[in-house]
């Protein structure tokens, strides 16, 4: 495969001089210079190639493999870059309109400069040459070298030892000037010298061939097959690629732009949406007046949940199954879980406020974008489905509290002393016998406990006489295991349905979720103790039931991954029909309903399965009044965090 050639075209202005170069690093035909009101063109041919002004004629060369033609209104400079042109086997056309009026040094310096950025943008990416060189050129009588390193740290040291003010037109100054310039611009190392030689127009020409050996070879491109080459042919197979899936990509959208309305996704109707100069409008409006701004619960939120959704989900269910467990250790065994009101009502204002601010909107309106103004498309069908779902959500855990009920042959009631507090899809209530027996238990080991010679005379004594616990109590204890461990499957599908949604609506549910487990495993660790296990076996039941949580995050994770395809029913496009039709001819896959169910069980275990609780008193009614404005006020602390 041959290699691309190295060429470029440039334009230097000044308010001294105006500069045009036209430069290929690998000869044959150049391109043509820029269009530039400074040199208008005398004929249509300038338009596409180089024409050499008659000006010129004593420092143009154009043949089949090389063209070359100078024109800077300096003859000795015109004969240098000839020269160094040719033998570095460059074709390069360079014009100059300078200051001459004044000095050759402006003229000078900017044409070696120009050159040097020339040099520069033809090389390109610096890849597989050869790059350090050494050149030496006698000229009758005069001797010199040079060394080149391509090296993009540009320096350079020129000794010429030339001794006349001026050859021809050039000052002599300028030339070692020159060749700083050209390596300052480059970007090039450059070292020259001159060994001997008695005129200076001889040391100098010398000199300009030297140069021209060292960088033809230092610009080599080294070839496949040896040491350091192949970079440049990797580079052109890349760029050809690149080109390819371009074209690809190009056609793919060509297609989508033919599409019928009616088969367009979701995002393909966001992104004509974007296209409309009044949503546009909209969106830097909308930038202006919002700038963005991260807060402290943000900064937060994306150190607890740096991953994908999944991995989030999955940390997520760590976060609420860990510390509430390890929370028990704290508690005494005989903990009255009434004492939890306080606790229990910000719980209720944290789960409703998550269910009522986040994922009801998020399920049927979808979440705000930063960047651009979001719409709803209405689509018939979508939002009786959503509705659907979230109404399985609530029944199932009335089934699944009922049942319960119905296995401990309680009456439907909901008793501090013996249930726990908080998640009523899981609550176990004790019949009236059963109450009896453990109170009478608990007194009969109270008064053992009080009494030192009962104890000095059974030393093995056990917390709770197992044969004083009924067996209706003990059917309620390992019940309520089985309904927590249900309890926690339903948490770990929050936990993936809600990140899948979106990384706050995660966040959100995971500190509602986690304020209402801490109430929730000490309801159930004395409910427990009460049934007759000892602390050390209940703090190991409920980490048991933590397994439950971990269950159902791995099913809701499986669930988004393999629930549906394509961007049917994404709720950060809410409503937006897709190309694939899904539940009921809506945009909806079957992953899609797994929020609203959540959201269903929320509002269940926030409602139906607390309030009651909430909303019993006692006959003091000034302490029952203060312990209402106190679980009102941490209602609204609860509901306020998931406003943050």
């Amino acid at each position: 495969m041959s290699l691309p050639r190295r060429t470029t075209t440039l334009t230097r202005l000044t308010n001294e001089t105006k500069v045009q170069v036209s430069l290929s690093l690998d000869g044959g035909v150049l391109p043509a210079y820029e269009p530039c009101e400074h040199f208008p063109q005398t004929s249509p041919e300038e338009a596409t190639r180089i024409i050499p002004a008659p000006e010129a004629k004593h420092s143009t060369q154009f043949t089949p493999t090389q063209q070359i033609t100078i024109n800077t209104g300096v003859g000795f400079l015109d004969h240098l870059l000839h020269a160094l042109a040719k033998h570095a086997g460059w074709s390069l056309a360079v014009r100059c309109k300078g200051d001459l009026f004044i000095d050759d040094h402006h003229t000078a310096e900017d044409t070696f400069l120009a050159l040097g950025t020339a040099f520069k943008t033809a090389l390109g990416p610096r890849l597989s040459l050869v790059r350090f060189a050494r050149g030496d050129a006698p000229l009758d009588e005069a001797l010199s070298w040079a060394v080149i390193d391509i090296s993009s740290r540009p320096y350079s040291v020129i000794n010429l030892g030339l001794k006349r003010e001026k050859v021809g037109a050039l000052s002599t100054e300028m030339i070692s000037h020159g060749l700083e310039s050209f390596a300052q611009a480059a970007g090039v190392t450059l070292h020259v010298g001159c060994v001997y030689g008695d005129n200076d127009h001889h040391r100098a020409e010398s000199a300009f061939k030297a140069v021209a050996v060292a960088t033809r070879e230092a610009c080599r491109r080294r070839g496949e097959g040896e040491v350091g080459g192949g970079g440049e042919r990797h580079r052109a197979l890349f760029l050809i690629t690149l080109l390819l899936l371009t074209c690809l990509a190009a056609t793919k959208s060509s297609h989508e732009q033919t599409l019928p309305v009616g088969q367009l996704s979701a995002s393909q109707i966001e992104d004509k949406l974007q296209e409309c100069p009044l949503v546009q409008e909209l969106n830097a409006h909308k930038l202006a007046s919002s700038p963005e701004t991260t807060s402290f619960t943000a900064k937060l939120f994306a150190i607890l949940f740096p991953s994908s959704p999944a991995v989030n989900a999955i940390l997520a269910t760590l976060y609420i199954s860990g510390p509430p467990n390890f929370l028990l250790a704290l508690c005494p065994p005989d903990i009255d879980p009434s004492s939890l009101s306080i606790m229990v009502a910000f719980a209720v204002g944290g789960l409703l406020g998550d269910t009522l601010f986040h994922l009801l909107p998020e399920i049927f309106v979808g979440e705000d974008s930063p960047e651009s103004v979001r719409f709803v498309l209405v689509e018939p069908n979508r939002n009786i489905l959503l509705g659907l779902a979230i109404l399985v959500g609530f029944m199932t855990f009335v089934a699944m509290d009922k049942g319960l009920r119905i296995a401990t042959g309680g009456e439907g009631g909901h008793d501090h002393s013996h249930s726990h507090t908080h998640a009523g899809e899981d609550s176990v209530a004790i019949s009236s016998s059963s109450t009896a027996s453990i109170k009478e238990n608990m007194g009969e080991l109270k008064k053992r406990r009080s009494d030192p010679k009962t104890e000095a005379n059974n030393p093995n004594l056990p917390e709770v006489d197992k044969k004083e616990i009924s067996p209706s109590t003990k059917l309620g204890g390992y019940l309520n295991l089985i309904a927590d461990f249900t309890h926690n499957i339903t948490d770990g599908l929050a936990m993936a349905s809600s990140f899948y949604a979106s990384p706050t609506i995660g966040a959100t549910t995971t500190v509602a979720v986690f304020f209402h487990e801490i109430p929730h495993e000490v309801g159930d660790f004395a409910l427990l103790i009460q049934s007759g296990f000892s602390k050390r076996k209940a703090m190991g039941a409920q980490f048991v039931t933590a397994i439950g949580a971990f269950l159902g995050t791995f099913i809701g994770i499986a669930v988004q991954e393999f629930g549906g395809g394509g961007e049917t029913g994404d709720f950060s496009d809410p409503g937006a029909m897709a190309a694939q039709a899904g539940l009921l001819g809506t945009s909806l896959a079957m992953k899609d309903l797994l929020l609203p169910f959540t959201a269903g069980t929320f509002l269940y275990v926030g409602t139906v399965a607390v309030i009651p609780e909430l909303l019993e008193t006692g006959k003091n009614k000034g302490e029952e009044l203060k312990k209402t404005i106190k679980q009102f006020m941490a209602m609204a602390a609860g509901a306020g965090i998931m406003l943050w």
